[in-house]
Protein backbone atom coordinates (compact mmCIF):
# COMPACT_ATOMS: atom_id res chain seq x y z
CA UNK A 1 0.00 0.00 0.00
CA UNK A 2 1.44 3.28 -0.49
CA UNK A 3 0.70 6.19 1.92
CA UNK A 4 1.07 9.49 1.74
CA UNK A 5 4.07 11.07 3.14
CA UNK A 6 3.38 14.85 2.62
CA UNK A 7 0.21 16.72 3.29
CA UNK A 8 -1.42 18.07 -0.37
CA UNK A 9 -3.46 21.04 -1.76
CA UNK A 10 -4.04 23.75 0.84
CA UNK A 11 -2.26 21.63 3.47
CA UNK A 12 0.79 21.74 1.47
CA UNK A 13 2.35 24.11 3.28
CA UNK A 14 1.86 22.68 7.27
CA UNK A 15 5.03 20.77 8.31
CA UNK A 16 3.85 17.31 9.84
CA UNK A 17 1.41 15.21 7.79
CA UNK A 18 -2.05 14.93 8.73
CA UNK A 19 -1.81 11.16 10.09
CA UNK A 20 -2.87 9.79 12.90
CA UNK A 21 0.54 8.10 12.78
CA UNK A 22 2.49 11.65 12.55
CA UNK A 23 0.66 12.22 16.05
CA UNK A 24 1.98 9.33 17.23
CA UNK A 25 5.16 9.64 16.47
CA UNK A 26 5.88 13.12 17.35
CA UNK A 27 4.39 12.29 20.83
CA UNK A 28 6.64 8.97 21.83
CA UNK A 29 9.72 11.31 20.36
CA UNK A 30 8.57 14.16 23.41
CA UNK A 31 7.39 11.26 25.68
CA UNK A 32 3.68 12.54 25.70
CA UNK A 33 1.70 10.19 26.73
CA UNK A 34 -1.56 10.02 24.62
CA UNK A 35 -3.41 6.50 25.74
CA UNK A 36 -6.63 6.85 26.76
CA UNK A 37 -7.11 9.61 24.11
CA UNK A 38 -9.17 9.61 21.14
CA UNK A 39 -7.25 11.78 18.27
CA UNK A 40 -9.47 13.14 15.86
CA UNK A 41 -8.05 15.32 12.76
CA UNK A 42 -10.02 18.05 11.40
CA UNK A 43 -9.30 18.22 7.21
CA UNK A 44 -11.87 20.93 6.86
CA UNK A 45 -9.43 23.33 4.98
CA UNK A 46 -11.62 26.43 6.44
CA UNK A 47 -10.23 25.74 9.68
CA UNK A 48 -6.65 27.22 8.19
CA UNK A 49 -8.17 30.45 9.01
CA UNK A 50 -9.11 30.46 12.68
CA UNK A 51 -6.73 30.61 15.17
CA UNK A 52 -7.40 27.39 16.16
CA UNK A 53 -4.81 24.39 16.73
CA UNK A 54 -7.93 22.26 18.83
CA UNK A 55 -10.51 21.30 20.97
CA UNK A 56 -11.18 18.88 23.77
CA UNK A 57 -14.91 17.74 23.25
CA UNK A 58 -16.88 18.27 26.36
CA UNK A 59 -19.61 15.52 25.50
CA UNK A 60 -17.19 13.07 24.45
CA UNK A 61 -14.90 13.08 27.46
CA UNK A 62 -11.66 11.82 26.30
CA UNK A 63 -11.85 12.83 22.00
CA UNK A 64 -9.31 16.20 20.90
CA UNK A 65 -9.97 17.40 17.55
CA UNK A 66 -6.79 18.78 16.11
CA UNK A 67 -7.38 21.20 12.92
CA UNK A 68 -4.82 21.78 10.43
CA UNK A 69 -3.06 24.78 12.39
CA UNK A 70 -1.76 22.21 14.50
CA UNK A 71 0.53 20.45 12.29
CA UNK A 72 2.05 23.66 10.97
CA UNK A 73 5.16 22.13 13.29
CA UNK A 74 6.05 19.71 15.59
CA UNK A 75 6.34 22.29 18.19
CA UNK A 76 2.96 23.51 17.25
CA UNK A 77 1.14 19.81 17.42
CA UNK A 78 2.78 19.01 20.58
CA UNK A 79 1.58 22.29 22.20
CA UNK A 80 -1.53 21.80 21.29
CA UNK A 81 -2.01 17.81 22.28
CA UNK A 82 -0.72 19.27 25.78
CA UNK A 83 -3.00 21.94 25.82
CA UNK A 84 -6.19 20.33 25.23
CA UNK A 85 -4.89 16.88 27.06
CA UNK A 86 -5.10 19.82 30.18
CA UNK A 87 -8.73 20.48 29.19
CA UNK A 88 -9.62 16.54 28.45
CA UNK A 89 -8.11 15.93 32.88
CA UNK A 90 -10.06 18.71 33.44
CA UNK A 91 -13.33 17.50 32.02
CA UNK A 92 -12.88 13.82 33.66
CA UNK A 93 -12.13 15.92 37.03
CA UNK A 94 -14.85 18.06 37.30
CA UNK A 95 -16.98 17.59 34.20
CA UNK A 96 -18.31 19.35 31.76
CA UNK A 97 -20.46 22.23 33.29
CA UNK A 98 -18.16 23.52 35.58
CA UNK A 99 -15.63 23.47 33.29
CA UNK A 100 -17.29 25.37 30.67
CA UNK A 101 -18.62 27.82 33.32
CA UNK A 102 -15.31 28.39 34.45
CA UNK A 103 -13.69 28.54 30.89
CA UNK A 104 -11.19 31.41 31.60
CA UNK A 105 -9.45 29.89 34.53
CA UNK A 106 -9.49 26.40 32.67
CA UNK A 107 -8.04 28.44 29.75
CA UNK A 108 -5.42 30.12 32.36
CA UNK A 109 -4.56 26.58 33.91
CA UNK A 110 -4.07 24.64 30.89
CA UNK A 111 -1.73 27.61 29.06
CA UNK A 112 0.41 27.40 31.91
CA UNK A 113 0.60 23.68 32.45
CA UNK A 114 1.29 23.82 28.65
CA UNK A 115 4.23 26.10 29.03
CA UNK A 116 5.82 24.44 31.84
CA UNK A 117 5.59 21.20 30.07
CA UNK A 118 7.11 22.45 26.67
CA UNK A 119 9.71 23.96 28.60
CA UNK A 120 10.94 20.59 30.91
CA UNK A 121 10.35 18.48 27.33
CA UNK A 122 12.41 20.69 25.24
CA UNK A 123 9.76 21.91 22.52
CA UNK A 124 10.57 25.12 22.65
Amino acid sequence: MKRKKANEGEFAKLEVPMQKRAVEKICRKYCVDISGLIIKIQRDPTWLKSDFCGMADPKQIGRIDLTPNAFENKQELIKTIIHEGVHVKQYRKYGSDYVQRNRKHMEEVAYRYEKIACKILGVI
